[in-house]
């Protein structure tokens, strides 16, 4: 009986012993398996931001210090619970700047790459009709929706759809209107 009890504490101390484990990222940005040490009981990971992407924080072990842009698990000694987090889908939206010469705003020359969650709608803001330098600002460079209550007052305007806000979109629209116009009289 002693000898069981002596076996189960040598197991044990064995168990306990073993390093716990979280993902981190090789050279090759693939997720491994790296054992912690120094007491570290937890795991960090990236989220997923709602149209900016993933933030920077790392894969590997220790604690958040920023529950906004990091997610926490219980670290195990049998496998990692970091594991690899879903980059959602990306679309594009094209981005505006104020011109002070011109005072307007301005399409800027290359589109933001937008990323979110895959059940997320694709949406891209734009200056409104009301907008000028003070009133608008771009929220996360294009993608996404408007702020509470600035499509109402004018300062910004949604669509639907990858680069729905861009020239080309604006003059398909501009192209199919004047091919209908005829038809319904609309001159």
């Amino acid at each position: 009986m002693k000898f069981l009890l002596v076996l189960a504490a040598v197991i044990s101390s064995f168990q306990a012993s073993e390093p716990l484990q979280c993902n981190v990222l090789n050279e090759a940005d693939e997720l491994v398996a790296a054992n912690c040490t120094g007491g570290v009981t937890t795991c960090t990971s990236p989220i997923l931001v709602e149209y900016t992407g993933l933030s920077d924080q790392d894969y590997g072990c220790g604690s958040c210090s920023d529950n906004t842009t990091c997610e926490e698990c219980d670290a195990d000694s049998e496998s990692p619970c970091n594991t690899l987090v879903d980059a959602g889908h990306t679309f594009n939206c094209p981005n505006y700047n104020w011109d002070t010469d011109t005072e307007d705003w301005v399409m800027g020359e290359t589109d933001t790459t937008c990323s979110a969650l895959n059940d997320t709608a694709v949406i891209c803001n734009s200056p409104g009709a009301t907008a000028t330098a003070n009133l608008y600002t771009a929220l996360n460079a294009g993608c996404g929706p408007c702020p509470d209550g600035t499509v109402e007052d004018g300062t910004c305007k949604e669509c639907e759809g990858d680069e729905c806000n861009s020239a080309a979109a604006a003059a398909l629209r501009f192209f199919i209107l004047t091919l209908i116009a005829p038809i319904f009289n609309i001159v």
